[in-house]
């Protein structure tokens, strides 16, 4: 388990990363977190963050085409969305501040590599990601 009282990355202004598709993209980390903790466990990724500003990526996955993934979120407060994005740096939503609580997500994506990443602005969220459909990449 990984546990952390402040992280922080380059200063920036999380509200216009927020949608902006190339900033996600971007290689970089661009990010801060208050009180969070995360583990990986048996294909299931788990994180609880009270203030969450920025782009994180969690991994980089391969994902088979169309894929089926299960997740868990609570949104406490704040924006916040899921993405992945792949090699050539295109951004697919996977779920924002409207996918709250259980859900199972059919997503129509080519196979591939992807970054998962988590974008937000005063997110306080707790989240929970069934990986049996993605091949975690180290």
């Amino acid at each position: 388990m990984i546990a952390g009282v402040l992280t922080a990355c380059k200063p920036k202004d999380y509200e216009g990363m927020y949608n902006d598709d190339a900033k996600i993209a971007s290689s970089d980390d661009i990010c801060s977190k208050k009180s969070s903790t995360t583990n990986y466990i048996a294909g299931v990724h788990k994180q609880k963050t009270k203030v969450f500003n920025g782009v994180e990526s969690i991994r980089t996955v391969t994902v088979p085409e169309n894929p089926s993934i299960k997740l868990d979120l609570k949104i406490n407060g704040g924006k916040f969305k899921i993405v992945l994005v792949s090699e050539n740096k295109t951004v697919y939503l996977l779920t924002s501040e409207s996918t709250d609580g259980e859900k199972i997500l059919h997503t129509e994506l080519p196979a591939g590599k992807y970054k998962l990443k988590l974008v937000g602005v005063k997110a306080n969220f707790e989240l929970s990601i069934v990986c049996t459909v993605f091949q975690w990449n180290e």
